[in-house]
């Protein structure tokens, strides 16, 4: 065992830089469900997410969103986003296809209920 410690006497700031490194490691493992948690807990129920589509995009990120939709998905995006300036695009709300009427609740605060409408 003394061997094993003699030969690695050389090397000790590497053996510690692998074990801060573990160490970190089994931090960010640990932490990991906590952050979704988070997510979960302050994104979705609390309505810190009002909804899942972004309301401005790039030109780039409108292309690459459709990479892998079919002509059925594109034409729902297409109809679902505006060009708005030069390399700008908006949500618009007729695409959605959603009939959005605010309905009064507590203490003077306003919620949005959407219900879809057929098609």
């Amino acid at each position: 065992m003394t061997k094993i410690f003699k030969n690695m006497a050389p090397y000790w700031y590497m053996i510690v830089a692998i074990v801060m490194l573990l160490i970190v490691q089994a931090f960010g493992d640990l932490s990991l469900p906590q952050y979704t948690s988070d997510i979960i807990d302050v994104g979705i129920q609390n309505k810190g997410v009002e909804h899942i589509l972004p309301v401005k995009m790039t030109e780039d990120e409108y292309e690459i969103s459709q990479l892998y939709m079919t002509s059925k998905e594109k034409k729902i995006w297409k109809d679902t986003y505006e060009k708005k300036g030069c390399f700008v695009y908006n949500l618009c709300g007729h695409g959605l296809r959603f009939a959005c009427k605010p309905d009064v609740v507590h203490e003077n605060r306003h919620e949005t209920k959407c219900h879809r409408i057929p098609s």
